[in-house]
């Protein structure tokens, strides 16, 4: 057994997820910040570009976006459960695109280990139970997603506090509606296909006017900001991550001309598409080698 993902829950500000693992995992890299914290089982260990650290009962293992990581194998064989949280930069205020005028992400975590205390450690505990109760009910029963996500803010904000230099929630973070989380997993799986706002507001139930309502007050923002944002979030990794021409990434995302997702770039950004690519390449030349590194370290 390599990894096994028991569950996961994806909502605006990423994704979460409760995964199984044994054997050791090759390095690979994240666009989010990457926050892992044991359950139960052996204890793991990680190497990253910022060092090593151990994922135990008492200390989480935290990971820069694009940050090059892998787990070493478990010494006594036996099985870790830990949480994984996928937290996108965008929803902290903090988009991924810095690497043209730096050369490199932006780090969000000074190091790659945080010691847990009690409350925290409370917090963790009270949301895997609810992931693993959740998991056990039929597909049909699954209704009650906003019941997770005051726990995970709850977690999720002594988190940032104690990681990220007494960092805070977003402002007017609060549980989504049921009809919301539907339309953002249609937003995200349609990225290039552009539904419309229209087709979105069927999905989740609601009419146009009340869509636009009910999104604005459990996002904070539009539903166009909230697609731009998710669009853009691609495009970056997709210029950073993938070598294809500009044309076909503005093809792929479903602008009808490069010109125009040229436009969209620029506005999001203040950079063109191809000026953020040459920023990248520094960076690029920077993970390949620490990438590099850490598969030589875990061979």
């Amino acid at each position: 057994m390599s990894e096994t993902a028991i569950h996961s829950f994806q909502g605006r500000f990423g994704r979460v997820a409760l995964h199984r693992a044994v054997d050791p995992s090759p390095a690979h890299t994240h666009p989010q910040l990457h926050i892992l914290l044991k359950i139960d089982g052996g204890d793991g260990r990680y190497r990253t570009e910022n060092g090593a650290a151990a994922l135990t009962d008492r200390a989480a293992v935290l990971i820069n976006p694009w940050c090059a990581h892998s787990r070493d194998g478990a010494a006594d064989g036996q099985a870790c459960l830990y949480l994984a949280l996928y937290i996108e930069p965008s929803w902290l205020g903090r988009p991924a695109i810095g690497l043209a005028e730096t050369g490199y992400p932006p780090e969000i975590f000074a190091k790659p280990e945080q010691a847990l205390d009690d409350e925290v450690c409370a917090a963790r505990d009270g949301l895997a139970q609810l992931l693993l109760a959740r998991r056990e009910r039929d597909e049909g029963e699954r209704d009650d997603d906003a019941a997770l996500e005051e726990p995970l803010f709850a977690l999720l904000a002594l988190l940032l506090a104690r990681c990220v230099g007494g960092a805070h929630l977003p402002r007017g973070v609060r549980p989504i509606d049921q009809r919301i989380r539907r339309a953002i997993v249609v937003m995200r799986e349609a990225l290039s296909k552009d539904p419309g706002v229209d087709a979105i507001a069927v999905s989740a139930g609601l009419s146009r006017s009340r869509f636009f309502e009910q999104f604005r007050d459990c996002c904070g923002m539009t539903p166009r900001h909230y697609a731009d944002t998710l669009l853009l979030e691609e495009a970056v990794r997709r210029l950073t991550e993938d070598d294809a021409p500009i044309a076909e990434i503005s093809d792929q995302l479903g602008f009808s001309a490069q010109s125009h997702f040229t436009r969209f770039f620029r506005n999001k950004t203040g950079v063109s598409p191809s000026a953020y690519r040459r920023g990248a390449r520094p960076w690029r030349t920077r993970r390949d080698r620490g990438l590099e590194t850490l598969l030589t370290a875990t061979q």
